[in-house]
């Protein structure tokens, strides 16, 4: 497969006329790896410094150029048994030593993995580059590559997303190939560093989350499946991605005409029966991997509700509650506990449950619209209107109400996630 994906990359470049073939490394690609390394070194995790700025303002051009001796390095990292022939291999060889032992190649991989990593997060405070993807001759090859199976090194990623608000398409951007290069970097650590492995999908599928960069959030986390198909974490943010297709802001978009012809682009929107299934599936894998995850649990009973399932739903949502779960996974428990009482007919307890969430976000229009809504199905009108009473300047302040996040899953984490992340590496 190795030497296929080679042979496909070496016509890839040959189109640029100028550039190296993959199979050989010149002097300005073994430059090119040399000043990238000094980058991944000089680099403060969290920080929009010189050395994400450096990696920032990489051209395509820039990037083929680098590739060569790229693919070598990280072909020496697979211990593939490589023989250095000429003086560019042993300079690669000598750069791929000298990090061996400074700082030693795990630290060096997790330091490249999160460079790259804040050059995408801070690509906004950071130079643009040049160019933004490859010559149409050479996109036109790399897709007929993409139909027979083959995709460029992840150095090479050129992919473009549909950008949608309000329930319609409103244009495309290229996605940032920063991202797959820094699961091809974090990859590498699965042996010897198998917890910042999770730990840096987690956080990073949190911050696609958190930001709506669901287009980079598909491939990442089908990336994280098949790295580590049984982490909770990863199980968990799987399912909230999943369950987020299924919510209306994404479900409105099968409507829209243009999806189906925004420049010839498609984004694949499944039916919300279909993509609740999956996220079902998905959060029950987690409880089963890890069955202290009380907010996987709320969120199953959310979708059975939905799915009419409701004598299961409540049975999982009363032993979330049971087990005291705290803030926002709280006030969710609170309110899908309310949902599935009024689905069931439970007046009485829905608003006893919507008022428990009353007591962990006051001022939150989810729960004060329940409450008056169960009151009003049991015909109390003072009961009914007292909630509505309550809404007022409070009431609008975005934070005051967790419910409005509640598509982000761990997204609403992502500033500890990231941070936590950043000191790791930062040691």
């Amino acid at each position: 497969m190795i030497a296929r994906r080679a042979a496909a990359i070496g016509a890839v470049v040959a189109l640029l006329g100028t550039a190296p073939s993959a199979g050989a490394q010149p002097q300005a690609s073994v430059d090119a790896l040399q000043q990238w390394a000094d980058a991944v070194r000089k680099h403060e995790p969290g920080k929009p410094d010189p050395a994400a700025a450096h990696v920032a303002s990489w051209s395509y051009a820039h990037r083929v150029e680098l590739n060569p001796a790229m693919e070598r390095f990280l072909a020496m990292l697979r211990d593939e048994g490589l023989v250095s022939r000429t003086p560019q291999q042993e300079a690669i060889a000598a750069l791929f030593r000298s990090v061996g032992k400074d700082p030693g190649m795990p630290a060096f991989l997790r330091r490249a993995s999160m460079l790259h990593t804040d050059a995408a997060i801070f690509a906004e405070d950071l130079p643009e580059p040049p160019d933004d993807g490859p010559p149409a001759s050479l996109g036109a090859a790399m897709s007929a590559a993409r139909r027979q199976g083959e995709e460029p090194p992840p150095l090479l990623s050129s992919d473009r997303y549909i950008l949608h608000t309000d329930g319609r398409i409103v244009g495309e951007r290229s996605a940032n190939w920063n991202w797959a290069f820094a699961r091809s970097v974090t990859d590498h650590l699965l042996v010897p560093d198998r917890s910042f492995v999770a730990e840096w999908y987690h956080a990073v599928a949190a911050y696609m989350l958190a930001n709506g960069r669901h287009g980079d959030a598909r491939k990442h986390l089908m990336h994280a499946a098949m790295a580590m198909p049984d982490d909770p974490h990863l199980l968990f943010d799987r399912a909230c991605f999943a369950e987020a297709l299924g919510l209306p802001f994404y479900q409105v978009l099968r409507d829209d005409p243009s999806l189906w012809s925004a420049r010839g682009m498609f984004i694949a929107v499944p039916p919300e029966e279909t993509t609740d299934v999956e996220a079902e599936g998905l959060f029950r894998r987690t409880l089963e991997v890890d069955p202290s995850y009380l907010e996987a649990r709320v969120r199953l009973a959310r979708l059975l509700n939905r799915r009419g399932h409701h004598d299961e739903a409540s049975s999982l949502i009363t032993n979330a509650i049971e087990h005291s779960p705290a803030g926002a996974v709280a006030f969710f428990a609170q309110i899908v506990a309310g949902r599935i009482a009024s689905a069931q007919g439970r007046y009485d307890a829905s608003l006893q449950h919507y008022r428990d969430a009353l007591q962990v976000f006051p001022q939150a229009q989810s729960a004060l619209l329940g409450a008056s809504h169960a009151a009003l199905m049991i015909a109390d009108m003072p009961q009914a209107l007292a909630p509505v009473e309550e809404l007022g300047p409070e009431s609008e302040i975005y934070e005051a109400d967790p419910w409005r996040d509640y598509q982000l899953g761990a997204g609403r984490d992502v500033n500890d996630l990231m941070a936590r992340l950043w000191i790791r590496v930062s040691r």
